[in-house]
């Protein structure tokens, strides 16, 4: 079942030292507060850590960008079935909640797997959430991106994945 869509678009390097130099841009109050504070707050063992940058559609890596699929809540106990995906040598859907990762492949291998990805999550009814807002009551909830039936505005990355599929 697919949760979420990461594309690295690039990385800063942290440790104990140096991680309240990290650009607010990248590492927000509420990260530093929820994740990165406690992280730290053992100590300094010497170790560098890695902080992952993820695309957006504004700033796509090669057409892609990260996305969590959703759709508009429908009241309290609203939900949707997270779409299957069957990525051979991608995912391996006998690997739950495992971590792995994959040989790196040619650039437009993994952009044809994303398409694909991508097609599904459109194809089961569902939008891109390319953006989280934390809530007073601190329960992360989707922004439904700006990728619409409806004609409305949306980032050069969006709009000419839609236009593709248009064309299909």
């Amino acid at each position: 079942m697919l949760d979420t869509v990461f594309v690295v678009a690039g990385y800063i390097d942290h440790s104990a030292p140096s991680y309240h130099d990290l650009p607010r841009s990248v590492s927000p109050d509420d990260h530093r507060r929820f994740t990165l504070d406690p992280w730290y707050g053992w100590g300094d063992n010497g170790t560098t850590y890695r902080l992952y940058l993820g695309a957006t559609p504004d700033e796509p890596v090669d057409g892609m960008f990260s996305y969590l699929p959703c759709m508009p809540a429908a009241g309290e106990q609203s939900g949707f079935a997270r779409p299957a995906v069957f990525l051979h040598p991608f995912v391996n859907p006998s690997l739950r909640m495992q971590a792995r990762s994959s040989a790196l492949v040619k650039a437009e291998v993994v952009s044809g797997a994303w398409r694909a990805v991508a097609d599904s999550v459109m194809d089961a009814g569902l939008f891109f959430g390319t953006g989280l807002t934390l809530r007073s009551t601190l329960v992360s909830i989707p922004a439904i991106s700006r990728i619409t039936r409806s004609g409305q505005a949306m980032p050069d990355a969006v709009a000419a994945l839609e236009r593709s599929r248009a064309g299909r």
